[in-house]
């Protein structure tokens, strides 16, 4: 990279910058009483019913809502005998640790697992030869997939270090959400465990990392919208726009052939106590 072009999206006195709710004592009386009450106490017993099956129903609805995105998660969560909890823990911080790596990779690359042949220093291009080249989100999620999938049996080899257990896994296959504040992964890893004569089987894992992925790549859509309009030039003060309505900063640095790499830096992500960056690249002709 060389020189800086911009700090941040703002203080530009050019908006454009070319790069290059009663009864009586009678017998009758006594009878419709007994018949009354008869009546009340199995209607007690009906409205019971219908409260137990609505507190049942309002359960399930909340069992369906993940706190995180408003998404659908599984109703039957999987029960982890205290037994082998030393391996269920050891999975899950393997999976945090790799999830928080697959994003820092893919921020790096602007958003990819194996870098984009039409790219700088291994940086994508989302604009080059006049037209918009930025992935889809669902793109993206599938790559930070990929990672996991390939990158997440690395972490297993501490199972060694774990007394009495023995543990044998199959293929991990994850899946990828994409929220605004955070991205969510859910691990299928079939875990065959064996502690003295008991077995155990574990699968279902999953992590929540605390990264703006979704409005980061909003901000990305954004930039490249203005992009498409002057294809020849950089709007400052539309970035500045977009970074002040998003609590993000764009930083813009000069580099070779008519590139500008954009470096969109979000401090209310977190990723070890750090913020977290994303890269990108545009080529101008």
């Amino acid at each position: 990279m060389n020189s800086k072009l911009s700090t941040r999206a703002s203080n530009q006195s050019s908006n454009l910058i070319f790069p290059n709710s009663k009864h009586s004592n009678s017998h009758s009386d006594i009878d419709i009483n007994n018949k009354f009450f008869a009546m009340s106490k199995r209607s007690q017993i009906s409205i019971f019913v219908i409260v137990a099956i609505v507190v049942v129903g309002v359960v399930i609805i909340l069992m369906f809502l993940s706190k995180g995105g408003g998404g659908i998660i599984n109703i039957i969560e999987q029960r982890v005998s205290p037994d082998v909890l030393p391996v269920y823990n050891l999975v899950e911080d393997c999976l945090k640790m790799t999830g928080e790596d697959s994003l820092v990779w893919i921020g790096n690359t602007g958003g990819y697992l194996v870098p984009n042949d039409n790219s700088f220093n291994d940086v994508a291009y989302y604009f080059s030869n006049g037209e918009n080249q930025m992935p889809l989100k669902e793109f993206m999620e599938t790559q930070i997939s990929s990672y996991i999938d390939n990158f997440l049996v690395f972490c297993f080899k501490d199972f060694s270090d774990i007394s009495n257990f023995s543990v044998n896994y199959s293929i991990v296959k994850s899946k990828t959400r994409i929220e605004n504040n955070s991205v969510f992964i859910d691990v299928n890893v079939p875990l065959d465990i064996s502690k003295g004569d008991r077995k155990y089987y574990l699968k279902n894992f999953k992590t929540e990392i605390p990264v703006r992925l979704g409005v980061i790549y909003d901000v990305n859509k954004q930039v490249m919208n203005e992009q498409m309009k002057k294809k020849d030039a950089i709007c400052f003060t539309c970035l500045k726009k977009i970074s002040e309505e998003n609590n993000v900063t764009i930083n813009m640095f000069d580099g070779e052939n008519n590139t500008v790499l954009f470096v969109i830096d979000d401090q209310l992500s977190n990723i070890n106590g750090k913020g977290y960056s994303f890269y990108f690249a545009n080529k101008y002709e």
